[in-house]
């Protein structure tokens, strides 16, 4: 009688299920809990969740379990870790983790952050787009960061004829990337720890011993800024900044530009404002000589041709990596 019986069961095969169906199982919970419809965030963040279930009903059951146990800050940041987590590439992880440096509620400058991810060597090029430069990587990094949240509050303005992006982070997303900055683990060095600073500021230094200091960072490659000082002539010892890749001048009436500036081979990118220039009521026409050395140069917003000075319109021909906007002034210097 008992063999019979067990003929007539028919075997069920308990297969997985599918990530939608982790998902319900989440949602469920998550609806139960909450007085109102879940946010796109929301939704986005239990996906990610029902993706790490594998399938599972255990696993399911765990991450509720786990949702359940935290609370506020402390739920939403666990839930921001399974963002970062899903981040594939291990240098976007290491961009991210490098905001840390910025304080909370910074307003963060889009070029600027890029081409200080470029100076720690965080830029790279994956085997299939070998073609890209930092730069394009360093955009397709904010981008993702951006789509994924990471970033919030995009505003887009016009500054001296330069267009700024600029962008905030959450102060949780902070946390987070205070917390991912810091970890440290035997068997990984996919995030590394990176320095609180890492730009050079002049504004605050007395202009005469700018040069001292240009002379101690000889190595340096990230930004350098002396925007908005006092400061009316640059010493020959900023030649000696050889590796530099930016450059900021915004904001100065300066005498003259050093020669020395034409030292600076690495350089990338180049800003300082053009109404000193262009402005007649400045009365100065002084403009860097010896731009065609600068064959690196992917930024430069103006040029002024001045061939009695050393700035003839052939100076541009080598830069030949020149993006975005260029503005050429008093062509009626161009002979032929």
């Amino acid at each position: 009688m008992f063999a019979s019986i067990i003929q007539t069961l028919h075997v069920r095969d308990l297969r997985k299920l599918s990530d939608y169906e982790c998902w319900l199982i989440l949602k469920n919970k998550v609806l139960s809990d909450s007085s109102g419809p879940l946010s796109e965030d929301q939704e986005r963040i239990g996906r990610d969740i029902a993706k790490k279930c594998a399938g599972l009903p255990l696993m399911a059951k765990v991450y509720i379990t786990i949702w359940d146990l935290l609370e506020g800050e402390k739920r939403i940041l666990s839930s921001l870790k399974l963002s970062f987590d899903e981040l594939k590439s291990s240098s976007l992880k290491q961009c991210f983790a490098y905001c840390s440096i910025f304080i909370k509620d910074f307003e963060i400058e889009k070029d600027d952050l890029i081409q200080l991810w470029m100076a720690q060597g965080l830029l790279h090029s994956s085997p299939k787009n070998s073609d890209l430069e930092m730069e394009d990587v360093g955009n397709q990094y904010f981008n993702i960061l951006l789509e994924n949240s990471f970033f919030q509050d995009l505003v887009t303005v016009d500054y001296y004829n330069i267009t700024l992006t600029t962008c905030k982070m959450h102060d949780l997303v902070h946390d987070l990337a205070e917390l991912v900055s810091k970890s440290k683990t035997k068997d990984s060095n996919e995030i590394r720890h990176v320095p609180q600073y890492s730009t050079i500021d002049l504004q605050e230094i007395p202009k005469g011993i700018v040069h001292k200091v240009c002379s101690m960072f000889a190595c340096l490659k990230i930004t350098g800024d002396i925007s908005a000082t006092f400061i009316k002539k640059l010493p020959q010892s900023i030649g000696k900044l050889y590796n530099l890749q930016t450059l900021r001048m915004h904001n100065l009436n300066l005498e003259e530009f050093p020669k020395e500036l034409q030292n600076l081979i690495n350089l990338r990118h180049l800003y300082f404002g053009n109404y000193m220039h262009v402005d007649k009521r400045f009365g100065n026409r002084s403009y860097p000589v010896g731009m065609e050395r600068l064959n690196n140069l992917r930024s430069l917003s103006f040029f002024v041709v001045d061939k009695e000075r050393g700035c003839g319109i052939k100076e541009l021909g080598g830069l030949k990596h020149l993006k975005g906007e260029l503005s050429i002034y008093d062509l009626e210097h161009v002979r032929d």
